[in-house]
């Protein structure tokens, strides 16, 4: 037991599973406990901060009301068409240009470039394209990802181990069966993290997206009706959605990324 508890301090040190949900479950208690303390306490105004049961009670009255459930799967849906877009658009592109330098020379400066353009002000662009409608922000979406993922996936091919490359050359592999059994297994297993990650990126740009045609509805529109009618409890309710719902994507992600490459717990 003692054991247990020193490894908790110590550096880059291993926890269970069971550890990590309880100390899951006892951060997130601290941190209700001090926010309902601060509330109590009026450190800060109740109409810049309420409590945690004032904006926990608002969720009954938004799920009859500003239709809720409808609103998050709006948004839920429009986030996971993005993703699943993005990663079977950045995935092929990341290993083209990750393994040919010719590819990789010549869009080297076009994706720095990209990673630094903020593309909220591109929205315009986009409009302009594609309307204002659901296939305009699924699009937006699905490149705000790949600016990203494209690059990582570029990364993730230079950390192929050439041990495993060599090996299959020796067996008599050609190109295309290295690129098959060696390079795309091992990438993809990678970037799988990564995309966990991005994943979250597609949420801070849905509640800027979904402002425009709000009258399609989604979490964003919501946010803005909130902001609109100075419903504090309700935007602090709508912002804890997006957290929940966000967790149980990442926690789902990883349990897809755990059954997919099951290698990579043996030490792949």
């Amino acid at each position: 037991m003692q054991g247990q508890v020193t490894g908790l301090f110590e550096l880059r040190g291993n926890t269970s599973a069971r550890q990590n949900m309880v100390l899951g479950i006892l951060g997130v208690s601290l941190w209700l406990f001090l926010w309902w303390l601060f509330s109590a306490l009026e450190i800060l105004p109740r109409q810049i901060a309420p409590g945690p049961l004032a904006v926990l009670g608002v969720i009954p009255d938004m799920h009859f009301h500003d239709k809720l459930v409808r609103n998050v799967m709006f948004s839920l849906e429009m986030n996971l068409l993005a993703t699943f877009i993005a990663i079977v658009i950045s995935v092929p592109l990341g290993l083209v240009l990750g393994l040919l330098p010719f590819f990789r020379g010549m869009s080297t400066p076009f994706f720095v470039g990209l990673r630094f353009l903020p593309l909220p002000v591109a929205t315009i662009l986009f409009m302009a394209w594609l309307g204002v409608g659901y296939t305009m922000k699924t699009a937006f979406l699905t490149v705000a990802i790949a600016v990203y993922l494209v690059p990582t996936v570029i990364q993730r091919v230079d950390e192929v181990r050439q041990v495993y490359v060599d090996t299959v050359r020796t067996l008599g592999a050609n190109e295309w069966q290295l690129v098959r059994y060696v390079y795309l297994p091992d990438v993809f297993s990678r970037v799988w993290d990564d995309i966990v990650i991005l994943v979250g990126l597609s949420w801070t740009y849905i509640s800027f997206i979904e402002l425009i045609n709000k009258g399609e509805g989604g979490i964003g529109a919501l946010i803005y009706a909130a902001q609109r009618t100075t419903s504090i409890e309700k935007y602090y309710a709508l912002l804890l959605i997006i957290m929940l719902v966000a967790f149980i994507q990442t926690a789902l992600f990883k349990l897809i990324g755990r059954i997919a490459f099951p290698y990579k717990r043996i030490g792949g």
